[in-house]
């Protein structure tokens, strides 16, 4: 029979090392240690192993350290729930003007947008924020020039629409973000939206201003607004063939619109109109099958309309409206003058030509005295130089048109220290012929 002896740790005081002693058969060669005495030993060996941790978890210096890690640890918790997350990704901003409407989508993908407007102090702001399709609940939110919040509103509006009407406290930037209701996995609601913004009191822009106030095209739904600049997404489908939207402009700009695929097997086609819906669109492009591009110089200072619509297909859409330069329509008979200083050497004008005509321009220095040196430029919508001129005090250019559309007339001052006055001056021929009746061009 063999006998094994454990020693467990003294009751009184915690040893460095705990032993546990075993005495018993030695497996010497030639002897077999029987499998009862192994279990044993082994039964031996944990029971003290676990004697010595039990007395270990008795100690005044663990307890108090497990305490302060379960403080630790319930205050980290509670910090990691309530510290808000930044968002991944900043809302684009839309510019919008007082007294118009614009459509948008609230979507899983796409829960919020946010629009601009500028005010001022007093104020009166009106907000309405209406479903047109889906299970949408609307929800808006009005942030200040410090993004501080304003106001936010549910069910203010007709059955489940928002609204808000505020007076604001100070002059600058408005924030409109228009959404749903709810929050996370509870904001569930989809579908299209209508937002109305309309302003009343001391900040009420000049009626005199042609571009105050967006005008009522008679358009359902009203157009959607567009800045130069700043891209628009939209989609056509056999529910929705075109989109319309209102963009303002100065008299004389050369205004550029890009309408491109960019999912779908959608056509586009785009032109520009005036107020009465007639096209105004001077020359159109279309580089590749999903990309169409319109050119048109503004007949006046006001709002005009982009048409987007399609020859074929179906998909979504970015248009994109630049201003390629700020200038003026030149006219033949009119007189014409202006002043070149150093910080104005360069001035431009528009017109519109067709295929074979010819055109004749100069540029004459008015000032006898300055040392105004004057240059003349005929540019295409590339931008691109087709013919100049240049001369001390006179420039002159002629050229046959390749192709009809909208040209660019441009003078330099090439001594752009100089400061004097000058005079241009444009002649058209129809087809390039001899002495026919000049037009404005």
């Amino acid at each position: 029979m063999a006998t094994i002896a454990c020693l467990r740790p003294n009751p009184v005081s915690f040893p460095a090392t705990t032993v546990v002693e075993i005495t018993g058969i030695v497996n010497q060669p030639g002897n077999a240690v029987p499998a009862a005495l192994a279990k044993s030993r082994r039964t031996c060996i944990l029971g003290s192993m676990a004697a010595v941790l039990f007395r270990w978890i008795n100690t005044v210096w663990f307890r108090r350290a497990f305490a302060f890690w379960l403080v630790f640890s319930a205050a980290t918790v509670g910090l990691a729930q309530t510290t808000p997350q930044p968002a991944a990704t900043a809302l684009p901003v839309f510019p919008i003007q007082p007294g118009s409407s614009v459509e948008g989508n609230i979507s899983d993908s796409s829960p919020a947008v946010r629009y601009s407007i500028d005010a001022r102090a007093g104020d009166v702001l009106t907000l309405r924020m209406d479903a047109t399709s889906g299970n949408l609940d609307p929800f808006l939110t009005l942030f200040g020039p410090d993004e501080e919040l304003i106001d936010q509103d549910d069910d203010s509006g007709d059955g489940r629409n928002a609204a808000i009407t505020t007076t604001l406290p100070r002059p600058g930037r408005y924030v409109i973000e228009a959404s749903r209701y709810g929050q996370g996995s509870a904001a569930t609601s989809t579908g299209t939206f209508r937002l109305t913004v309309e302003i009343a009191g001391l900040g009420q822009t000049d009626p005199a201003d042609p571009l105050a106030t967006i005008p009522n095209f008679g358009l359902t739904p009203a157009p959607g607004i567009v800045a130069y600049r700043v891209p628009t997404a939209a989609a056509l489908d056999d529910l929705v063939p075109e989109r319309y939207f209102a963009f303002g402009g100065e008299r004389g700009d050369l205004v550029r619109v890009i309408m491109a695929t960019t999912s779908g097997d959608l056509s586009p086609e785009v032109e520009i109109l005036n107020r009465s819906l007639l096209s105004i669109t001077s020359s159109a492009a279309q580089s590749r099958p999903t990309e169409a591009i319109a050119y048109a110089t503004l007949p006046e200072t006001g709002w005009y309309l982009i048409r987007s619509t399609r020859s074929s297909g179906a998909g979504n859409f970015d248009l994109y409206v630049d201003r390629l330069l700020a200038g003026q329509e030149l006219t033949i008979g009119e007189a014409v003058t202006g002043e070149f200083t150093a910080g104005a050497p360069v001035v431009s004008y528009v017109f519109n030509a067709r295929a074979g005509d010819l055109i004749a321009a100069n540029l004459f220095a008015t000032d006898s005295a300055s040392s105004v040196t004057p240059e003349i430029r005929l540019l295409d919508l590339n931008l691109q130089t087709l013919a100049q001129g240049a001369g001390s005090r006179f420039a002159t250019l002629r050229r046959a048109i390749p192709r009809s559309g909208t040209y660019i007339l441009q003078g330099f001052n090439t001594n752009p220290r100089a400061r004097g006055g000058f005079n241009p001056r444009g002649t058209g021929w129809p087809g390039g012929g001899g002495k026919r009746p000049s037009r404005p061009i």
